[in-house]
């Protein structure tokens, strides 16, 4: 405990103010409540797709289980300011679109797993869900990253492509946002080369081969062998 617990008194921590307060998160633990979970209202305004008596640990757990599908923070739907406590926020406002976007998103996943995978015979005994996750592996916006790439090639250049993979590549490698194989680099060089722009082509295609040494593809455009240490074309 640090010695300025109780700052602006000039005095160190008080034990009876600590014990109230380890107590007090106790009692929330065992009773499977967060500080943040009991900030929340315990009644809810404004339910267009979910149950109007849906459990407040129930609607909680769904809260937490699209953030992290999303990779965002309440403030990406709800009407507050981050690092207020909740209890200040206006959960009951549509002025965001990714609210009323998630509404939509909501009953679209309901339709596949209700009206669609349901009636699929796959033969198993578990039937296959979707879930948000299944989308958007913890981003907002579920782009994949060859189209990204594109894009960018298309708007910029391939050069500023090559910065955006590399700073993608730094901020997400090990997680399941983007596929970081060999696939979206020859999606690029081939996107490249049907536009005419072979020089670009070749340098994301050599990029890829000192990323990938052991994985070619046969997506890409040119026999992967021709590129490698010392053939002088890509980027340095």
């Amino acid at each position: 405990m640090r010695d300025d617990f109780r700052k602006g008194t000039g005095l160190g921590p008080d034990p009876g103010v600590t014990i109230l307060a380890v107590a007090a998160l106790s009692m929330l633990m065992a009773a499977g409540l967060s500080p943040a979970h009991a900030q929340i209202p315990d009644e809810f305004k404004n339910l267009q797709v979910l149950p109007k008596d849906i459990k407040k640990a129930e609607l909680v757990g769904m809260m937490r289980g699209f953030a992290g599908d999303l990779g965002v923070r309440c403030t990406h739907c709800h009407v507050g300011e981050e690092g207020k406590p909740l209890s200040t926020y206006d959960f009951a406002s549509d002025e965001k679109t990714p609210k009323k976007v998630g509404r939509e998103m909501i009953r679209m996943t309901r339709d596949i797993n209700g009206k669609y995978l349901a009636n699929i015979d796959t033969g198993r005994k578990t039937k296959l869900e979707v879930s948000c996750a299944t989308c958007h592996h913890g981003l907002s916006r579920p782009d994949r990253l060859e189209d990204l790439l594109m894009s960018l090639a298309d708007e910029q250049d391939a050069a500023a492509a090559l910065v955006r993979y590399k700073e993608l590549r730094e901020k997400y490698l090990g997680g399941y946002q983007y596929d970081f194989g060999p696939g979206p680099l020859n999606a690029l060089a081939t996107h490249l080369a049907d536009v005419g722009k072979m020089p670009d082509a070749v340098k994301v295609a050599e990029y890829n081969f000192q990323l990938n040494p052991e994985r070619p593809s046969s997506t890409c455009p040119w026999p992967i062998s021709t590129f490698g240490p010392g053939s002088g074309t890509g980027p340095s």
